[in-house]
């Protein structure tokens, strides 16, 4: 709250007069106050970020009972933390790669994917040995996610509110792992824990497919609209 009333103040007085990266167009940010909003794009990619960290949140607190009954040691479980942190080293180091991680939409979906399906498989499937290389791979996905908003942050945000786009998202950030710990919490809201992390992974991969749509149709509306102008130009 304190970031949003710090940047509406400073957008009150006027003084931004450094020019706009060319790639945002003039008029994206059409409330300056709550920057991460305020690009049409960047606002869909919010959608799988805020159920990336609600549910891995979830799946973190659920887990250490869950996870614990599976390996029935506190050595298998830190293995398991282990091969999920590994994998994030990983998608960091792709995620970063120029190729791939030029467009912040890709590495946020994919990741994003990897993630849910790992939490998803880790509910259905009770095998350590098994789940060793599944939290890998959603390692590898929580990686290319993190690298993945943080170009979008760069993309789609002009370098003059680059300090409020991140007080925004840490906030945003703040509040889904507040609430993850709640609703990961077995018997509080939910059942036992592997419910809970059944549920967080069928859920992260469904905000995943509709982002993916979300994203499309924009880009279509995008295209149709340039033929239009281009057409009323002609």
């Amino acid at each position: 709250m304190a970031a949003v009333v710090l940047s509406r103040s400073l957008a009150a007085d006027g003084q931004d007069e450094r020019p706009r990266p060319d790639h945002v167009p003039e008029g994206a940010i059409a409330d300056r106050g709550v920057v991460l909003t305020g690009n049409p794009r960047l606002r869909i990619l919010l959608l799988p970020v805020a159920a990336i960290v609600l549910f891995t949140a979830a799946e973190g607190v659920a887990g250490v009972f869950y996870l614990r009954e599976i390996t029935d040691s506190d050595t298998g479980y830190a293995v398991l933390l282990g091969a999920w942190s590994v994998g994030a080293v990983l998608g960091s180091l792709l995620g970063g790669n120029r190729r791939f991680g030029a467009r912040s939409s890709l590495p946020i979906l994919l990741g994003g994917g990897l993630v849910g399906a790992a939490i998803l498989i880790e509910g259905l499937w009770a095998s350590a040995v098994g789940l060793a290389m599944v939290f890998l791979a959603g390692g590898l996905g929580n990686g290319l996610h993190n690298t993945g908003v943080r170009t979008a942050i760069y993309e789609h945000v002009p370098e003059s509110r680059h300090g409020a786009a991140w007080a925004q998202l840490r906030m945003l950030i703040n509040i889904m792992v507040a609430l993850g710990y709640l609703t990961g919490t077995p018997g509080l809201l939910v059942g036992p824990a592997r419910t809970i992390i059944v549920i967080s992974g069928a859920v992260t991969l469904l905000v995943i497919v509709l982002s993916a749509v979300l994203l499309g149709g924009s880009a279509q509306a995008g295209v149709h609209g340039q033929r239009a102008v281009a057409e009323s130009e002609g």
